[in-house]
């Protein structure tokens, strides 16, 4: 059994040893200990900071529609892959940052759960380098862009976890990164278990392939994808929190998104905007609202077309105002609307009481888009992937 699991190494590290390109596309299964795991290889270099995301569902998205989401939006394969430990709503525990905004946090606290266990530790994505490292450690790393906390590290600095015992029988589907190096150049190992395993079988197979260190981002509610992967159901249903999403071929200028402003007055803007793929309307480009808002004509418009069905309303909402003043609205999910070239689906939306409000473009949306600037002098949108 040994030979063959040096076998498998070798062949592994022969096949790393054939790329020379910005990534390693390596879709592979792997057997170890009799034991199944799917892995995917990113070679870390210049660019690894514009391919390497992570990408907070602030809607909690089921799986399959944020894969529709990105896929749709791509020009490229992708590997998508849940960045972190959530809790019962779909929020994460610890750190999360994206595009330079820290959304939550570092969580240096005691508590119960696998995030908790110690020592836990993150994933961080700077310009040109991708470090795994103990929670402590954080705040010795800079120049961050993307970064995900979560637990435990599986391995700290080739050593597996002291607080894992080598015979449990708590086994679950996981799945976590690693680094490694390999002929003076560093890569990342993302796995996820085939088979259930417990975190010592886990940790052991990173272990075997050299890794320095490595951190489990996920048990039981796992969710991977990548080109030919093979999805049931329960995959496809589950809402993971946040994502790390991979696009190899990033292009600056395909992976950009201009859009076209109609200024009203001074600092207020309309945005065309695409709903459901049977009406384009302009909007207000409104960072202070809390959602997508379409006056009820336009609703009547979208119920017509059978793009809004009964079971796309979720509810009520009281919505208030900066004069004071307060209403109450019925809220829905917009299937898709599409900025410029980009599609962003289930949208959280809400219908106004009045035919003459202003349609909103809101944070329910904003939030999704990211990073973005206003050039005044052109009045252009700059969607910034």
């Amino acid at each position: 059994m040994k030979l063959r699991n040096q076998f498998i190494i070798l062949v592994f590290f022969y096949v790393i040893s054939l790329f020379h390109s910005a990534i390693v596309k390596a879709q592979s299964i792997i057997t170890f200990n009799n034991l199944n795991f799917q892995i995917f290889q990113i070679k870390i270099d210049a660019e690894i900071g514009k391919k390497l995301k992570i990408i907070p569902n602030y809607s909690v998205m089921k799986f399959k529609d944020f894969l529709e989401e990105n896929i749709l939006n791509s020009d490229s394969d992708i590997f998508i892959t849940n960045a972190c430990i959530n809790d019962v709503n779909g929020s994460p525990i610890g750190l999360l940052k994206s595009n330079e905004t820290e959304i939550l946090s570092l969580n240096l606290n005691d508590g119960s759960g696998n995030f908790y266990l110690k020592p836990n530790g993150f994933l961080a994505i700077t310009k040109n380098d991708a470090i795994i490292a103990e929670s402590s450690n954080y705040f010795k790393t800079s120049n961050v862009l993307h970064a995900a906390q979560s637990g435990p590290m599986l391995i700290s600095d080739k050593k597996i976890n002291s607080q894992f015992n080598p015979n449990s029988n708590n086994k679950n589907i996981r799945s976590g990164v690693g680094t490694y190096t390999a002929n003076n150049q560093k890569y990342l190992l993302f796995s996820q278990s085939i088979d259930p395993v417990s975190f010592h079988e886990f940790a052991s197979f990173f272990q075997n392939y050299n890794c320095a260190n490595a951190l489990c981002l996920e048990s039981v509610n796992c969710a991977t994808y990548q080109k030919h992967t093979q999805l049931n159901n329960n995959d496809l249903n589950k809402k993971i929190g946040s994502y790390i999403v991979y696009k190899p071929n990033f292009n600056p200028t395909k992976n950009s998104n201009s859009v076209k402003l109609i200024r009203v007055n001074a600092g207020v803007y309309e945005i065309p905007v695409e709903l459901n793929g049977v009406l384009k309307i302009n909007f207000i480009f409104d960072s202070g609202a809390s959602d997508v808002s379409i006056s009820p004509d336009v609703a009547i418009t979208l119920i017509r077309t059978g793009t809004i069905k009964d079971e796309d309303f979720i509810g009520t909402q009281t919505y208030y105002f900066a004069d004071g003043s307060s209403a109450t609205s019925r809220v829905f999910v917009l299937k898709q609307i599409k900025i410029g070239n980009t599609y962003y689906k289930n949208i959280r939306a809400s219908i106004s009481n009045s035919i003459n409000a202003p349609m909103l473009l809101g944070q329910s949306v904003l939030q999704r888009i990211g990073k973005f600037t206003i050039d005044n002098n052109s009045n252009m949108l700059l969607i910034h992937e």
